[in-house]
């Protein structure tokens, strides 16, 4: 009987820190999420506008934008530069409660509320928006199909408080 009792321990330990790790891999895969639909709705034209995306995590400052050199560079190129760095910063996170995407550039409101060169409003961060909230019942199904994963179907995933 003893030894039944330590696996059950042993397994209701794996369970508190998997369900604890939960939220966190909620956060970031949100948090990935987000950074995608920011910077491939963002429009391109010199890559100021996409490579002035910063995140800011539990309120820190955020890092100074890059100098940049001018010119066209294609969207291509911009979206992998910035997702690669803003991803980096995320992943790197360990615990986290708030991200903050934002964008400083004085013609940044422009873009999101007014239109950019006889365009309508582009809206990144409003469409960002709708993307997560549309993922994340796909990402919390993911989420509960690891944890019944892991736990080889002893987890009943509709008892999962998230």
């Amino acid at each position: 009987m003893g030894n039944n009792k330590k696996e059950l321990e042993a397994f209701l330990d794996k369970c508190k820190l998997t369900i604890a790790a939960a939220p966190h891999k909620f956060a970031k895969e949100t948090a990935t999420r987000a950074i995608d639909s920011v910077t491939r709705r963002s429009p391109v034209k010199s890559g100021r506008y996409i490579k002035s995306h910063r995140v800011t995590i539990d309120g820190e400052a955020p890092a100074p934008p890059e100098k940049m050199k001018f010119g066209t560079i294609p969207q291509s190129t911009a979206v992998q530069s910035v997702m690669g760095s803003l991803l980096l910063k995320v992943s790197a996170a360990k615990q986290f409660k708030k991200i903050t995407i934002s964008n400083g550039l004085h013609y940044a409101r422009n873009i999101e509320y007014l239109g950019w060169e006889k365009t309508g409003p582009y809206q990144v961060y409003h469409h960002a928006m709708n993307d997560i909230k549309a993922s994340m019942p796909s990402v919390i199904r993911d989420i509960r199909a690891e944890i019944n994963t892991e736990f080889n179907g002893k987890f009943p995933s509709k008892d999962i408080p998230f």
